[in-house]
C-alpha cells in the first residue's frame, strides 16, 4: 500500500533476509540505538519464535529502501501487532535512510487506515526519533481521536483511531554530569567499599569486547541474576530459557560485535559484578547489571557503575543512558530523562467507540 511516494509493506521474518544487507546500509546512515540493529531483531526472533512471531513494515521508494520497523504479535492472534518496545527492547525506532519527516507522517497514515491489522502497540519511541517527532497530534487529545475515527470510518468503513502516552522514565547522564561523576570512584564511599573488597583478594575492572569472552560471562551473569531475584518475591528473566537464548543469541550477532560488551568487576580474579551493555556512537547503554549478592554489604554494582563512569569520561562519551525504569540508584547518576511515546492504533465498532470516548480512553 502506497503513502505519498512511500510504498510500505508487511515482509514475513523468514523473508527479512533478503533486506539485511540494505538493513545494516540503513543503520549506517541514521543515528540509531542497537535496539534497532538488523542482529537484535535476529536474536530476538530466534529466542521467542514458541510464543511470538516476528515481522516487520518496510518503506520504499522505487528499488530504494527506506524505512524498516521491526514488529511482532503473538502467534495466535495475528492482527494484533506490537513493536519490540513493548517486549525486550528499551525503545522502539524506524530505521530510515534520512531524516525526512514524510517518511514517518506516511507511515503513521498508512497505519491508520491501511494496514492490515487490528490493533498495533507502537511502544516507547524516543521523542528525538522519527517516529516520535511525527505521531500526529490527533492522537494526544480526545477529540482528535474522535474526528479520525469518524474520518475512518467513512473512508474505509472501520472506525479507527491512536492513542498516544507519555513516559518519562529513561533517565540519562549527559556529558556535563558524566564529567562531575567520573571521580566517584575516588570519592571515599566508593574507597571504603574497594576496601571491603579487598579484604577477599586484589580489585580490577576491565572492559570486555570479544564476543566469545563475553559468552563465556554470561553464565555468571545469569546465576547472579537469578540469585538478586530470589526471596524478592520477583522472579528473574534468566530463569527462562529463551530469555537466555536471546542474549546468547545477541552475543552471536555479528553487526553487534564490538557494541554488546561487558563491564566487569573482579575480586581475586573472580567476577563480583557485571553488567552487559551496549555502547555505540558515544553512548553506552546500561542493559543488564547485577552482583555477588553475597558481598552485597560492600556495594560491588556501586563500584562497577563508578568505573563505568570514570572510563566515559575517559572515552569522551556523550550520554550513559541507563535505560528503562526510575530505580532509586538511577537518580544518583542520571541529570536527565528521555521522553518517549507509546502510541496505540484501536479499532472500534461504532457503538464501542463511542463509549470508550465517553470513558475517556
Amino acid at each position: 500500500m502506497a503513502a505519498g511516494d512511500i510504498e510500505l509493506e508487511v515482509i514475513a521474518g523468514h523473508d527479512l533476509h533478503r533486506y539485511r544487507p540494505a538493513w545494516r546500509e540503513l543503520i549506517q546512515h541514521g543515528d540509531v540505538t542497537p535496539f534497532a540493529f538488523p542482529g537484535f531483531f535476529r536474536a530476538w526472533c530466534e529466542a521467542f519464535a514458541g510464543e511470538r512471531v516476528g515481522f516487520a513494515v518496510i518503506g520504499r521508494r522505487g528499488s530504494s529502501l527506506e524505512l524498516v520497523l521491526p514488529l511482532w504479535h503473538m502467534r495466535d492472534q495475528p492482527d494484533e501487532w506490537n513493536s519490540l518496545g513493548a517486549f525486550r527492547a528499551d525503545y522502539t525506532e524506524a530505521i530510515t535512510r534520512a531524516e525526512d519527516p514524510e517518511l514517518g507522517a506516511s507511515f503513521w497514515r498508512w497505519l491508520t487506515r491501511h494496514a492490515p491489522c487490528r490493533s498495533a502497540r507502537i511502544a516507547r519511541a524516543p521523542g528525538d526519533s522519527l517516529l516520535g517527532r511525527s505521531i500526529p497530534t490527533t492522537a494526544f487529545d480526545r477529540r482528535g481521536r474522535m474526528i479520525t475515527a469518524a474520518s475512518t470510518l467513512l473512508a474505509t468503513r472501520r472506525a479507527r483511531y491512536l492513542t498516544t502516552h507519555v513516559h518519562d522514565e529513561h533517565p540519562y547522564a549527559d556529558r556535563g554530569q558524566i564529567e562531575s561523576l567520573a571521580d566517584r570512584v575516588d570519592r571515599p564511599a566508593t574507597r571504603r567499599n574497594l576496601k571491603m573488597l579487598e579484604k577477599h583478594g586484589h580489585v580490577t575492572y576491565e572492559v570486555v569486547y570479544e564476543p566469545n569472552e563475553v559468552r563465556a560471562l554470561l553464565p555468571t551473569l545469569f546465576a547472579m541474576h537469578a540469585a538478586n531475584f530470589a526471596g524478592t518475591g520477583r522472579e528473574s528473566q534468566f530463569t527462562r530459557i529463551e530469555e537466555q537464548t536471546f542474549v546468547e543469541k545477541l552475543v552471536a550477532q555479528p553487526d553487534l560485535a564490538g557494541v554488546i560488551y561487558m563491564d566487569v568487576l573482579r575480586c581475586a580474579g573472580r567476577p563480583v559484578a557485571v553488567h552487559l551493555g551496549f555502547q555505540h556512537r558515544g553512548r553506552i547503554y546500561y542493559n543488564k547489571p547485577t552482583f555477588d549478592l553475597e558481598l552485597a554489604k560492600a556495594s560491588p554494582g556501586k563500584s562497577l557503575l563508578a568505573h563505568l563512569f570514570a572510563r566515559a569520561q575517559r572515552e569522551g562519551i556523550e550520554r550513559v543512558d541507563l535505560l528503562k525504569g526510575t530505580e532509586s540508584y538511577k537518580a544518583e547518576w542520571a541529570n536527565q530523562s528521555r521522553r518517549t511515546f507509546t502510541t496505540l492504533l484501536a479499532e472500534r465498532r461504532l457503538r464501542d467507540l463511542a463509549r470508550a470516548m465517553v470513558r475517556g480512553s
